[in-house]
């Protein structure tokens, strides 16, 4: 048997031995031959940034954005950083790289940002705000404007609830499962406020109800249902493919407690609404229209008012406008207009005072 040294970086401490022993990482060893391990010289440096793997007979500084965190046989790239030309290059703003290695940097997601080099992660937009794939900016993060046209896919259900049964939170799980259903399907971007109950009607029969939960005869309901999708094309795929159909809504509803649809009684259909000439304009409140109504009613009767002293006037007629006998107690020269007038100053003398009261309460 021949015998030969150990080469540099490693050793052995037993005579007569066919094997060497490595140097620990981040030790060396220049000496062939060495018996012991006390020739393993600790790197100066030690910990990241230096490539001295085990059985090394040399030392060595890894490059500039580079580690060697691990027992590898090289530097790697810092997470944040690509393999470039042999060199480290950070990754430009709107990427970013998560873990070291040589991977190349991936670009930001739709809705987040990356607004500096050699990032780990995205930010998000945020709640409402959506942005492009790769965007290197906060700036990139916009709210969508409101298309001219509505496409929305509409359907009719029958679900064996009444109108009080049917909860809200009821309608919430009923949403939440069509969503389910609906991206599941085309596999697209339908999120849960894009799907509404549109209206809700009592059915005027009962339905024979056969499940786990219910059994027999029970009170049905219409639901009918509008999905809005982002262009014609997801619709027609939904409406064309069968995606909504009653077994595939019945098996998300079964899974967030609602009772199973017995009937799809009208078929998903798509329709386009134009919203362009809608008006923005803020609906009047209860107290405006109220306001409107009060005015309108005191016009018109001041209108019958100067009507019937005219035609009084000018012919000595009795022509009965209104029916008299509710607001005077006798024929005669009694004018029942001036009766409708004082009242309305009474009313509103009425309504002062109370105001009054209640501001002289408040304080």
């Amino acid at each position: 048997m021949l015998c030969v040294n150990c080469g540099a970086g490693t050793y052995t401490e037993t005579e007569g031995s066919t094997t060497c022993t490595k140097c620990e990482r981040e030790k060396y060893s220049t000496v062939r031959g060495a018996t012991s391990n006390e020739s393993c010289t600790k790197c100066k440096y030690g910990g990241m940034g230096i490539y001295s793997p085990a059985g090394s007979s040399f030392c060595a500084i890894c490059g500039d954005n580079m580690e060697s965190a691990t027992d590898i046989v090289a530097c790697e790239c810092n997470a944040g950083f690509t393999l470039i030309d042999g060199l480290c290059k950070e990754c430009p703003s709107g990427s970013f790289k998560m873990n070291p290695g040589a991977l190349p940097c991936n670009l930001c997601q739709k809705d987040t940002y990356a607004p500096a080099v050699a990032l780990t992660s995205c930010l998000s937009c945020g709640r409402g705000y959506l942005s492009p794939q790769g965007s290197d900016a906060a700036s990139a993060c916009q709210v969508p404007q409101q298309p001219n046209s509505d496409h929305l896919v509409e359907f009719q259900v029958t679900l064996s609830y009444s109108s009080a049964a049917f909860t809200l939170q009821l309608q919430d799980k009923f949403t939440r499962a069509i969503t389910t259903v609906a991206k599941t399907g085309c596999q697209c971007e339908i999120r849960n406020e894009d799907v509404s109950i549109t209206r809700i009607s009592d059915s005027s029969r009962r339905v024979h109800v056969r499940s786990r939960r219910l059994q027999g005869t029970a009170e049905s309901i219409y639901v009918d249902v509008s999905i809005r999708v982002q262009n014609i094309d997801t619709g027609n795929l939904l409406v064309e493919n069968r995606y909504l159909t009653k077994d595939a809504m019945n098996k998300e509803l079964a899974m967030e407690g609602v009772n199973p649809i017995t009937e799809v009684t009208i078929s998903p259909v798509l329709k386009t609404y134009d919203t362009s000439s809608v008006s923005t304009e803020p609906a009047l409140s209860e107290t405006a229209i109220a306001e409107i109504v009060v005015a309108l009613m005191i016009t018109a009767i001041l209108f019958m008012c100067i009507t019937y002293y005219n035609v009084k006037n000018r012919k000595n007629v009795n022509v009965d406008l209104m029916p008299v006998e509710e607001v005077r107690q006798q024929e005669g020269e009694e004018n029942h207009c001036m009766y409708i007038t004082d009242s309305l100053r009474l009313m509103r003398e009425e309504e002062e005072a109370r105001k009054k009261r209640e501001e002289e309460d408040t304080l």
